[in-house]
Parts: structure tokens; sequence; C-alpha cells
């Protein structure tokens, strides 16, 4: 899905649910991403470990992470 089609979506749940309803399909898919970029030890190709997520080869925190933590303050 491009971006664009997983916006107009997101929009749509906000549209045709209820809150709560819509809530928790935002959470849900927050929970996915949140799931997918977890720290993860590097230890081959450098010379002391590296931290890096696991989904997007970035050091964690990762900027997909860095932008939800700092969306929930």
């Amino acid at each position: 899905m491009i971006q664009e089609e997983l916006l107009k979506k997101l929009a749509d749940i906000a549209q045709n649910k209820d809150a709560h309803e819509a809530r928790n399909d935002y959470l849900l898919a927050l929970l996915a991403v949140v799931k997918m970029h977890y720290p993860h030890e590097i230890t081959w190709a450098v010379k002391e470990p590296f931290i890096a997520c696991y989904s997007c080869a970035e050091e964690y925190p990762c900027p997909t992470i860095e932008t939800i933590i700092e969306e929930l303050k």
C-alpha cells in the first residue's frame, strides 16, 4: 500500500467509525509499527557492538520510534 492509500484508509477509519472504534484501530496499527522497529544488536562488521533497529538498520531508536516517542509526549 503506497502512502496516499494508507493515509486515505486511516482517514476513512476516522470518518466511518465512532471515536472509540477509530482509536482502537489506530492503536493496533501503531502497535504493529512499534513491534517491527525493535532494537537488535549488531556484532559483525563493527568494532564495538551496535544497537540498530531491526526493520530499518538505523541506530536505535530509529527515526520512526523517535517520531512516535515525540508525538506521545
